[in-house]
């Protein structure tokens, strides 16, 4: 772990959850405590990450190059410069294969920049452990809040592609969406922070979010495959089965006495992770999906919260077939065009899946039209190398089909020296032809 750019008087304090593949949480804590050293060892045979290992193991260890599976340990971390007490955002994610991990010692560099401390105001100086001869030692935790969270254990149908074929009475959309196991498939992280998040909806108000696309939370390779035709008035839902997971964090600052807790108190910061902790498999690598025609109830719901998270963006894109904003009869144009268009920061941001608008159906209905806009990714192993495959095309008679794309009502952000940047995430690939 690197922190250079903290001078010698400094203590590190650290969380470290593990993603879980089934079960009733979809995560799991396997350290909390002071980093010593600079460093920190997970011995694989102590109950909690031995329980995490074997189940990635248990689901993959059977399967081709199971040993290059991959998903994250989700590290936060606190630190303390010259009675300051600081966080790190965003958390820091190390990948790892969990089956190699059963196997030998792994090891890892954390490097955390300047520009990623954000201090914790407190009305009361703080430290990490006993410096002044009192006893006091202060501590922080992020918490799960069962109450603001949605991790379903069975496999759900989630939506990769939707095209809603509202055009004139001649036209008819064809389109398809490919991803292969020549290559790793990654199903990112996404995290969003934000201060009382919980207790400015339930006032109704717009929480500020800063949201960032970060992970694995999985990896590997993957085979999926769908195409069908949309004519007017008819929508195509392309979908596979997935276990998402919607998980709120509140943010604890503790403080002992001589070990014993004597207060604990929320920072008032807060924390959304969205992920993807595993798929269903219909072979060694096929992923269970397909294409739907008629939505069950809760496909609608997911359909209607997505329209309150997102606005439609008509699509230019030059260079292309949609360089005048429409497809006319024969013109077609590759999704991986479309993610060029929107990826403008270079961070990979493909398919982008709608866990918010998910997780929204099941939470007090105040959330839906802030966590509705909330989507994680799914893209290619490659860095900056955009590769899921497939496309729309117009395939009918009528000409000066217009496109738009569902984007997230949320700009997401990426950190850059010591600034930040904000770019603009489809969700789901809602495509709407008129």
């Amino acid at each position: 772990m690197d922190l250079s750019i903290l001078n010698t008087k400094k203590e590190v304090f650290a969380q470290i959850d593990a993603i879980i593949p089934d079960g009733a949480n979809a995560s799991m804590r396997i350290f909390h405590g002071k980093v010593k050293n600079l460093r920190i060892y997970l011995d694989p045979n102590k109950p909690k990450f031995k329980y995490v290992l074997n189940r990635w193991s248990s689901l993959y260890r059977n399967r081709e190059k199971a040993s290059e599976l991959s998903t994250s340990l989700i590290v936060s971390l606190w630190v303390r410069i010259e009675n300051k007490d600081y966080r790190v955002i965003p958390d820091k994610f190390i990948t790892y294969s969990p089956i190699l991990a059963k196997r030998k010692l792994l090891t890892y560099q954390i490097i955390v920049h300047a520009n990623e401390l954000e201090e914790i105001e407190s009305n009361n100086p703080s430290t990490f452990n006993t410096l002044d001869g009192t006893g006091i030692q202060v501590y922080y935790v992020w918490e799960l809040v069962p109450e603001y969270s949605w991790i379903p254990n069975d496999f759900v149908d989630v939506p990769l592609l939707i095209i809603n074929n509202t055009g004139s009475k001649n036209s008819k959309i064809d389109f398809s969406v490919e991803f292969s196991a020549q290559k790793k498939t990654l199903f990112k992280v996404t995290l969003s922070y934000g201060n009382n998040i919980a207790e400015k909806i339930a006032n109704g108000q717009t929480p500020e979010l800063k949201i960032y696309s970060k992970g694995p939370s999985l990896a590997y390779y993957y085979d999926f495959y769908a195409d069908d035709e949309a004519y007017k008035g008819e929508f195509r839902y392309v979908w596979i089965s997935a276990k998402p997971a919607h998980e709120f964090y509140r943010e604890y600052k503790e403080v002992y006495h001589y070990g014993v807790l004597i207060s604990k108190e929320p920072t008032g910061k807060e924390k959304i992770r969205d992920l993807i902790r595993d798929v269903e498999l219909e072979t060694q690598h096929d992923i269970r999906g397909g294409v739907k025609s008629q939505l069950n109830s809760f496909d609608k719901n997911v359909m209607h919260n997505i329209y309150r998270g997102v606005t439609m963006d008509h699509l230019y894109i030059s260079g292309t077939y949609l360089a005048d904003g429409d497809l006319d009869s024969g013109e077609r144009v590759l999704l991986k065009r479309i993610f060029h268009h929107y990826d403008v920061k270079k961070v990979n941001f493909e398919i982008g899946i709608p866990v918010g608008a998910m997780a929204a159906i099941f939470l007090p209905s105040p959330w839906s039209a802030i966590i509705s806009a909330l989507a994680l990714s799914i893209s290619y192993s490659e860095e900056y190398q955009l590769t899921i495959s497939g496309g729309i095309e117009n395939d009918g008679p009528a000409n000066n089909e217009l496109v738009y794309v569902a984007i997230s009502k949320y700009r997401y952000v990426v950190k850059v020296l010591w600034w930040e940047e904000y770019y603009n995430v489809p969700v789901g690939i809602y495509i709407e032809c008129l």
